[in-house]
């Protein structure tokens, strides 16, 4: 009977509408999560600023997860996805707007706050073949220009009701430098069999060499050998020790967040997350600091705690804070984050803070 009735309701987009949002509305798990965040939702909000919300320059989905590099002229530029519609809201009646959106540039001076934004319309090179998704734009810089790592997603249309997808794409695109056009270069090609879906892979030149980040645990890391065809080599495979692999003992992948920037002269620093599913809410990203050393690009120290308590996030779901960026101003650590899937958000931690927090990953085993 339930079996027929939903297939019933898929026939019928706007009826599929209000019993999806009246369900989600209603769920008992998600309403005591909202509740339960609220001591932490407090302490949050004092803590970040918000850089963008929904409805910011149209997007009424929010726009988030923000790659950020420094500006050649002044102040950052941050690259994030716009969406017209939230995922909580694109199914049924509104379904065909899942994924719609594009890339929005921000200018921030030198006090952090946004002096323009605008929508990225000039997307050379990318799939106009079917429809496709593109999240989660990082940023670095190579040989003297503005590379940008980010997801590919190929879309499906489940039914009448729902798009959804299968496969995850890696990709590198090239913002150039009036910051109108995003240029894409191809998806990176790697010395072993990849998965399905593949994310957060992240970037670092170091001496001229662009190195590809895979895996966290086990830690792989590989160089670009072949510019024109993107294709890399592993140069380090090594396993982790206890408990990086498992940092917030929650038995889930941890996976990275930021592209690894300059902490100190001999450290680098990039930002891991860790999925923690509990009773009362799905997916609450814990994120945490690890510093590698900058010769061996071996883990030698990691935050003794999460940098950021996501479970005081903004948006509709408890637990999504997502650490996109990392930038050092004067030794000014300057977080920037997606909450809820439709906020951008920085967060300011002072060196002193974060050395505070360190623990040497030799004296955790």
């Amino acid at each position: 009977m339930k079996k027929n009735l939903a297939l019933l309701i898929h026939k019928f987009p706007l009826i599929y509408s209000i019993v999806y949002q009246t369900t989600l509305f209603l769920a008992h798990k998600r309403r005591v999560g909202n509740t339960l965040r609220i001591p932490a939702q407090r302490r949050h909000f004092r803590r970040s600023t918000v850089i963008a919300s929904p409805g910011h320059i149209g997007f009424a989905g929010g726009i988030c997860n923000p790659g950020a590099v420094i500006s050649n002229d002044s102040g950052l530029i941050l690259l994030a996805k716009g969406q017209v519609c939230h995922w909580w809201d694109a199914v049924g009646a509104k379904a065909d707007l899942y994924y719609v959106g594009s890339p929005v540039v921000f200018r921030l001076d030198h006090e952090m706050y946004a002096t323009s934004s605008h929508a990225v319309k000039n997307l050379d090179g990318f799939s106009k073949v079917g429809r496709v998704g593109y999240e989660d734009f990082r940023m670095f810089r190579y040989n003297e220009e503005i590379w940008v790592n980010h997801s590919m997603v190929p879309l499906i249309k489940k039914n009448a009701c729902v798009w959804t997808f299968h496969e995850t794409k890696p990709c590198l695109s090239r913002l150039e430098s009036d910051y109108e056009c995003l240029t894409f270069l191809g998806h990176p090609q790697l010395d072993f069999p990849v998965n399905q879906i593949e994310k957060n892979w992240i970037y670092l030149e170091s001496d001229g060499e662009l190195l590809l980040f895979y895996s966290f645990s086990p830690l792989r890391v590989l160089k670009l050998t072949d510019r024109a065809e993107l294709r890399f080599s592993t140069v380090i495979n090594h396993a982790l020790p206890t408990p990086l692999g498992d940092i917030g003992g929650y038995g889930t992948m941890v996976s990275f967040s930021t592209n690894p920037i300059e902490y100190d002269e001999n450290h680098l620093l990039l930002v891991v997350h860790q999925i923690e599913r509990s009773r009362w809410v799905d997916r609450c990203y814990h994120q945490w600091g690890i510093l590698l050393d900058k010769i061996s690009l071996l883990p030698s120290k990691y935050s003794a705690k999460p940098l950021f308590d996501s479970l005081g996030a903004r948006g509709r779901m408890a637990g999504i804070l997502y650490v996109a960026s990392v930038i050092n101003m004067n030794d000014d650590f300057i977080f920037f984050c997606g909450e809820g899937d439709a906020y951008i958000t920085r967060v300011t931690v002072s060196k002193k803070e974060l050395d505070e927090l360190w623990v040497n990953v030799s004296q955790s085993n």
